[in-house]
C-alpha cells in the first residue's frame, strides 16, 4: 500500500467520485470506499498490451475502415447537431456570470472549466468540436473537446468532454467528462477515460463504443481508492465492470511506478483529433448571446459580440508542433528550453509587453489586482512573427503577464498561469 499525496479536501475528492462520468454512460461510479479490502493480486492482468492499436507502421489512424460508407453523411450529421453546438455557443457569448447563474443541460458540465477565467472569444477558440462515425455503425457521432494544439491550418486536440449519436433523429449524449475527467480516442476505436482527484483516488481505463454508439462498454478499469478511514494509504484495484467498487475488483500488490504505467502505455496510443473551433462555427452561425433559454424561463442578454480582437494564444515552445521561420524573442533570466513559451496572434496586435506581477487583492467578482512591472516591449505582434519568452511560473498565484492594445484600441491584460490539470498554459485576463 502506498503513502497518500496530501488531500486539500476530502468532501471535493468524494464529490469528484460521484461524478466521474455523465449522460448515458454508468461505468466509473463511486463505491464505498471503506468496505473490506480484497486480496491483492500481483500481476498486471494479461491483455491491455496485445491489442492491435488500430495503426499503421506510420503511425496513421485506420478507424475511418470502421465507417458505413452507406450512412448518414457528415453534412447531415452537422444539420441535427446544430441546435446542440448553437446552444454551446450561446451561452458561452453570454458571459462567465450567466454560465453559473443557468441551469446546463446534459453534457455541458465542461463548461464551468472553460469559462473560468475566459472571456467569451477566447473560451470559444479553445473548444472545438469533429463529426466522425467512430462507432461503425452509419450514423457519425459529434465529439466537442478542448484544443490544445496548432498549426498554420488546423486546430487539435485529445480531451473528449462531451459526445453525442443521433436517436431517432434527436442528438444524444452518451459522455460527458472536463478536465479531471477526461476521454480521448484512441487508435485502434477505443476510448481512453482518465480522472483524478490526487492519487488517493485516480482512475483510467479503456472502453469500447457500442454499435449504436449510446454507451461505452468497459473492457478495463484501474483505480485507486484510501484503505481505512485515516485516508492516509490507498491501494490499487483492476476490473472490467467500470465500477468503483472495492468488493468487485482485484487489488494489486505492484510497485506504483508500474500501476501508473499501465495508463501511460494507454495514453500513448491516443491521438489528436482535429477540431473545427466553436469560434468559427459561432461566426460562420452569426451567432450572438440575444435569445438565450438560460434554464430558468428567462432571456435577459440580447448584445452581439464585436470579434475584432485578435486571438491570442500561448504554449509552451517544446509542445508546439508546427513550423516557425521566425521568432522574437526575450528571456527573462537565461531559461532553458523547458521553461520557454511560445505566444501566437491570429491577427497583428501593438504595444506588446511582458510583465512582472505581484500579487495584491481579489476583487469581490473573483478578479485579481497586481502590480505590474514592465519586462519587455515591443511595438506589435503579428501572425507572422511569434513571440518566445523564456519565464518560470511559480507557485499557484500568477507572477507573469502580458499585455497589448487589440484591434479595437483596447488596452488587454492577461496573467500567465498554468493548468492543474495536465499543466498546459493560459492566459487569465485581470
Amino acid at each position: 500500500m502506498m503513502k497518500g499525496r496530501k488531500i486539500i479536501s476530502i468532501g471535493l475528492s468524494m464529490l469528484m467520485l460521484a461524478s466521474l462520468t455523465g449522460c448515458s454512460l454508468s461505468a466509473g461510479r463511486g463505491g464505498d470506499a471503506t468496505t473490506a479490502v480484497p486480496s491483492a493480486s500481483t500481476e498486471i492482468p494479461k491483455g491491455i498490451f496485445d491489442r492491435d492499436n488500430g495503426s499503421t507502421e506510420d503511425g496513421t489512424d485506420t478507424t475511418a475502415d470502421l465507417v458505413n460508407p452507406d450512412g448518414m453523411t457528415e453534412q447531415e450529421a452537422l444539420g441535427i447537431y446544430s441546435d446542440t453546438l448553437d446552444n454551446f455557443c450561446t451561452i458561452m457569448l453570454a458571459g462567465t456570470d450567466a454560465v453559473y447563474d443557468m441551469e446546463l443541460t446534459e453534457g455541458a458540465g465542461w463548461l464551468y472549466d472553460i469559462m473560468a477565467g475566459r472571456d467569451s472569444e477566447t473560451a470559444l477558440a479553445s473548444v472545438g468540436y469533429q463529426i466522425k462515425d467512430i462507432s461503425g455503425d452509419g450514423i457519425p457521432e459529434l465529439l466537442i473537446g478542448s484544443i490544445t494544439d496548432q498549426d498554420e491550418y488546423n486546430d487539435y486536440g485529445s480531451y473528449i468532454f462531451s459526445l453525442y449519436t443521433i436517436v431517432d433523429g434527436v442528438p444524444q449524449c452518451t459522455v460527458e467528462g472536463w478536465y479531471r475527467s477526461s476521454y480521448r480516442m484512441m487508435a485502434n476505436g477505443q476510448i481512453y477515460y482518465e480522472g483524478s482527484s490526487g492519487a488517493m483516488y485516480s482512475t483510467f481505463g479503456v472502453y469500447d463504443i457500442s454499435y449504436d454508439g449510446t454507451e461505452l462498454l468497459c473492457q478495463d478499469f484501474y483505480f485507486t481508492s484510501n484503505t481505512d478511514d485515516s485516508y492516509e494509504t490507498y491501494a490499487m484495484y483492476h476490473n472490467t465492470t467500470g465500477e468503483w467498487d472495492v468488493d468487485s475488483s482485484e487489488m494489486l500488490d505492484l510497485p506504483e511506478d508500474q500501476f501508473w504505467d499501465v495508463g501511460e502505455e494507454y495514453r500513448q496510443q491516443t491521438y489528436n483529433l482535429t477540431f473545427t473551433t466553436l469560434l468559427d462555427y459561432a461566426k460562420d452561425r452569426n451567432l450572438t448571446a440575444g435569445g438565450l433559454n438560460t434554464g430558468n424561463g428567462s432571456s435577459n442578454q440580447n448584445t452581439s459580440v464585436d470579434y475584432t480582437p485578435a486571438a491570442i494564444h500561448i504554449q509552451w515552445a517544446s509542445d508546439y508542433t508546427g513550423r516557425v521561420d521566425d521568432y522574437d524573442y526575450f528571456n527573462l533570466a537565461g531559461y532553458d528550453n523547458e521553461h520557454l513559451i511560445l505566444i501566437t496572434t491570429d491577427r497583428t496586435v501593438t504595444d506588446f509587453r511582458i510583465l512582472s506581477l505581484e500579487f495584491q487583492d481579489v476583487m469581490q467578482d473573483g478578479t485579481m489586482l497586481f502590480d505590474e512591472t514592465e519586462l519587455y516591449h515591443q511595438e506589435q505582434l503579428t501572425p507572422e512573427r511569434p513571440f518566445v519568452v523564456g519565464m518560470e511560473l511559480m507557485g499557484t498565484i500568477p507572477n507573469n503577464g502580458i499585455s497589448y492594445v487589440d484591434g479595437n484600441g483596447d488596452y488587454r491584460r492577461f496573467a500567465v498561469t498554468e493548468s492543474g490539470e495536465d499543466g498546459s498554459l493560459l492566459l487569465m485576463e485581470y
